[in-house]
């Protein structure tokens, strides 16, 4: 069972048969499945540079944040309000903090509760972190830094969790090309996160919109997740 892929497959008379790798096909499918989770890593990542200029954004957290004004807010980077850069400094840290977060929770669950579950977790973190950004008011500095942790946490856990059950699940002789999904998968959730930006920006809550987009792919993945068969090497660990 070590051997990874997918282990049952239906015989010709109606029965099932053990094979050492069972379907490639099968296991090509749900490693590229899997590997949707890492559209969501790379769109966050790429998300919030762009947020963080939004007109939209900035009349939501900077504008009137303890007097700033609207020209203050969009001066150039020398002269922006000390409050502001403190506020969008938090904003990348308590995220990537909850990144190492999340990546040391997903190997927890992953050993005790399997690779399906800890990915199932990850994007459960990241929707709930998304939620709670996207429909913070005007002025909710705090509540939308405690958002950033746990969409980190989230991102942390699949950054964790599927490249180990694409690996897992990859037919042996093709597991180094597999692996590689996630990370072709990580550089296409960046390049969305430009394009809806750009198509965003201007609107009125052009930053909520662009980061409530990025609950498409986790949801997608927690929808196929429990369709798809546990990592075998975690089977066999556990179930023999």
């Amino acid at each position: 069972m070590a051997g990874g892929g997918v282990f049952i497959e239906a015989a010709g008379d109606g029965t099932t048969s053990t094979s050492t790798e069972g379907s490639k096909t099968y296991a090509v499918v749900v490693c590229v499945f899997a590997s949707l989770g890492g559209i969501f890593f790379g769109y966050d990542q790429g998300v919030t540079g762009g947020v963080l200029v939004m007109d939209s954004f900035l009349n939501d957290f900077c504008v009137d944040y303890d007097g700033n004004t609207y020209l203050q807010c969009t001066s150039t980077a020398a002269d922006l309000p000390a409050n502001w850069l403190n506020f969008t400094t938090l904003f990348n840290v308590l995220y990537y903090i909850g990144c190492i977060l999340g990546a040391y929770v997903g190997g927890v669950v992953a050993d005790k509760f399997g690779r399906r579950m800890t990915i199932m977790s990850a994007g459960v973190l990241f929707c709930i972190g998304t939620c709670m950004l996207v429909f913070t008011g005007r002025g909710g500095h705090t509540l939308s830094l405690i958002a950033r942790v746990i969409q980190g946490m989230g991102v942390g856990n699949s950054s964790f969790s599927l490249p180990i059950f694409g690996a897992e699940m990859a037919p042996k002789e093709l597991r180094g090309m597999l692996s590689g999904f996630m990370q072709m998968s990580i550089v296409t959730g960046i390049l969305l996160a430009g394009i809806v930006n750009i198509a965003v920006e201007n609107t009125e809550h052009g930053w909520r919109t662009t980061n409530a987009v990025a609950m498409a792919f986790p949801v997608i993945v927690m929808a196929g997740i429990f369709c798809v068969p546990e990592s075998p090497r975690w089977v066999y660990k556990h179930k023999g």
